[in-house]
């Protein structure tokens, strides 16, 4: 059985998209997958970061 993904934090609203759907993160080291738990998790996308 798979379990309920982890509750957002008080006052954090869930991204109505993937993060790199609505930001460029093409020179940031991360992985697509990465950049977007990030977002899911905090309900904030993250800033990209550049080399």
């Amino acid at each position: 059985m798979g379990s309920c993904p982890a509750p957002l934090p008080s006052g954090a609203v869930e991204p109505p998209e993937k993060c790199t759907d609505q930001i460029n993160y093409g020179a940031d080291p991360r992985s697509n997958a990465e950049i977007n738990i990030i977002g899911e998790q905090t309900g904030i996308c993250p800033e990209p970061i550049r080399p």
